[in-house]
């Protein structure tokens, strides 16, 4: 229901995979607190209202991962948004809505957002990861030229 992927896992799995210390509600405020995900309402299988968190993309997963550790591999505090942004996270709310992952009212809420919110794209946190040095986050200018470069690499292996 949350993801079109084969295999998924819960925070709580993935916690315990990667032996972080941390309670999955604790790990669900800091995810809320550092804006990557949101509290919406849902009907759960036992007919209540529950909360949850909603809203990561594979790159802002393993950053928020990391971040919990302590790990911070990317500056976002000087990371700006890019107009090649919208044009992906259009087409993923395209997708959602499409898809029936999101709501009508859910997506014209977030389509105001496009324009606005920056995207850490996947090649950019992999490099970033490769580069790390602790206290000294990735800047967006190093590494979009690496990560542009990786992905050059890559389509040249899968065409």
């Amino acid at each position: 229901e949350y993801s079109d992927e084969e295999h998924t896992f819960s925070a709580k799995a993935l916690l315990e995979k990667f032996e972080i210390k941390i309670s999955v509600q604790q790990f669900n405020k800091k995810m809320i607190s550092a804006g990557f995900l949101e509290i919406k309402t849902r009907k759960s299988s036992k007919y209540r209202i529950d909360k949850f968190g909603a809203g990561f993309t594979c790159a802002t997963f393993v950053m928020q991962i990391l971040n919990a550790q302590g790990i911070k591999i990317i500056d976002i505090q000087t990371w700006k948004y890019r107009n090649s942004d919208t044009i992906w996270q259009r087409k993923i709310l395209e997708y959602l809505l499409k898809s029936e992952h999101i709501s009508q009212a859910e997506f014209d809420k977030y389509q105001k957002l496009l324009g606005s919110v920056a995207r850490y794209k996947p090649s950019e946190v992999v490099y970033a990861s490769i580069k790390y040095k602790p206290n000294q986050p990735c800047q967006q200018k190093t590494l979009e030229p690496l990560a542009e470069e990786l992905e050059q690499e890559i389509i040249k292996y899968c065409v």
